[in-house]
């Protein structure tokens, strides 16, 4: 490919950019809803930081709980050789590696526990600051704002005061999945970038994403395998050369970031993509098994020292159990998750989950006839990623429930399912569905909802930061 070409292909035609949002001050006439906003975030953040400094001293006080002391040995480690430490081939670096900054030669572990506790607070309440920014880039500011304060106060300030990378993993693989969608709307080479940077900083947190990294590559491939197909006299070869470089750049910064990591599971375990969970664990049926299989024959200090008929994988499982087997262990994954996230564990986010869910889609399917076939056709495959992103993440969890059932696994698609959610609520031909209430008042149900959503609100917040917080030890 040419100079000219790849220039070509780094500069898109006017029509077919979108311009860069322009970050000013408010104008005269925006002061008092820009203040308004500011205000919101710094009340929520003032009561955030009193619930979760309660929560820390008087809830999370047990250091070998939920993979807490793991994480602290794990942050000693990277301290004491500077880095250098391979990994444990269950965790990754990038959130001990922070943790890392707290500890120092002579430290009690109870101090290391608490500055980490402590640390973890204060970046939550940076993430909800980004969080509260992208939610008030792309929906209204009413519904901005109810999903800020469900963020808040059902999920963040029951996860914040705990030695645990879940909530910086939340954040970065919500922005990554909206990054994805994005370009399956849209290809974009340099949203490309940062959404492979994105996708690669999110697996040094969790080693989590690559079945996200997969469904997108098949999605988009398939998108523009039949676009090309079905518009082969409108669809330029430039076009389709722009989708295959933006493709590339997500794969190539994915794989630049985790590089380093990638290199060390290589030396130390033989394996680029090494982690005992996806590799072993996931192929025993319960956590006895798993503590008599590769985890007592080394599986965390490199490749499992154990006889190669002995060593659990996909084929091993596929010639030991039935068909019958596999659905149960579905069915029973996902009947234990129900029961984890809305009877015995729930926070106070699974009516939201359910309110949203549902208007979503009665609005939604009541607005299909309206959005018109162009539309449908412009985000179906938009539409067939979230689908099956949502599916195989649910059902991989559910299938690790035997292993570790916490509810921590699936919370992770809490962010992208609700703010999709809130993004159809928030579309134009939506937002303008009304009722009549008198000859001259209408009411838009999107504002009706929003009403009856903060009245659920207030009183939930009320009853978290005074009860709810000291009742649910959260890291599970």
């Amino acid at each position: 490919m040419g100079s000219e070409a790849i220039r070509d292909l780094m500069v898109k035609t006017r029509h077919e950019r979108q311009p860069l949002p322009n970050f000013q001050l408010p104008t005269h006439h925006k002061w008092p809803q820009f203040l308004t906003l500011l205000g919101i975030f710094c009340l929520s953040m003032v009561l955030y930081w009193h619930a979760s400094q309660r929560s820390l001293i008087s809830v999370n006080t047990d250091i070998k709980a939920h993979d807490q002391s793991a994480y602290m040995g794990y942050a000693k480690k990277i301290y004491r050789t500077q880095g250098n430490y391979p990994g444990d081939g269950a965790r990754a670096p990038l959130y001990p590696a922070l943790l890392a900054t707290q500890y120092a030669p002579g430290l009690s572990e109870q101090t290391f526990f608490d500055r980490g506790k402590q640390l973890n607070v204060i970046l939550s309440m940076a993430l909800l600051l980004g969080l509260y920014l992208i939610f008030l880039r792309y929906l209204q500011p009413f519904t901005a704002i109810n999903l800020f304060l469900i963020t808040t106060f059902t999920l963040f300030v029951f996860k914040a005061p705990y030695f645990q990378p879940e909530l910086p993993y939340y954040f970065i693989s919500f922005c990554a999945f909206l990054g994805m969608l994005k370009l399956m709307v849209e290809p974009n080479w340099r949203i490309g970038l940062l959404t492979g940077e994105l996708l690669g900083f999110a697996h040094l947190i969790k080693p989590s994403v690559l079945p996200a990294v997969g469904i997108f590559v098949v999605v988009y491939g398939a998108q523009w395998a039949f676009h090309t197909l079905a518009n082969r006299h409108h669809i330029t070869r430039q076009s389709v050369q722009y989708a295959a470089l933006t493709a590339f750049c997500v794969i190539l910064m994915f794989l630049l970031v985790g590089a380093p990591q990638f290199y060390r599971n290589k030396q130390t375990f033989g394996s680029y993509f090494y982690n005992v969970n996806s590799t072993f664990y996931v192929w025993y049926d319960s956590w006895a098994e798993v503590a008599q299989g590769t985890r007592a024959y080394g599986d965390r200090e490199g490749w499992p020292q154990m006889p190669a008929d002995q060593i659990p994988s996909l084929t091993s499982y596929l010639h030991t159990h039935t068909p019958k087997d596999i659905v149960q262990r579905f069915r029973t994954g996902l009947k234990e998750s129900k029961i984890k996230h809305c009877e015995e564990f729930n926070y106070g986010y699974c009516r939201y989950v359910s309110l949203y869910s549902r208007a979503a889609l009665a609005l939604g399917i009541l607005a299909l006839p309206v959005w018109g076939i162009p539309f449908i056709k412009r985000h179906f495959f938009a539409g067939v990623f979230c689908i099956l992103y949502f599916i195989a993440y649910i059902l991989l969890y559910a299938w690790f429930v035997p292993i570790n059932g916490g509810q921590r696994f699936m919370l992770s698609l809490f962010l992208p399912f609700m703010f999709l959610m809130a993004l159809i609520l928030n579309d134009p031909m939506i937002r303008r569905a009304s009722i009549g209430i008198s000859p001259r008042l209408r009411l838009r149900w999107v504002t009706l909802l929003n009403c009856y959503i903060i009245a659920l609100l207030i009183p939930d917040i009320y009853i978290i930061l005074t009860s709810r917080i000291m009742a649910f030890n959260a890291g599970g």
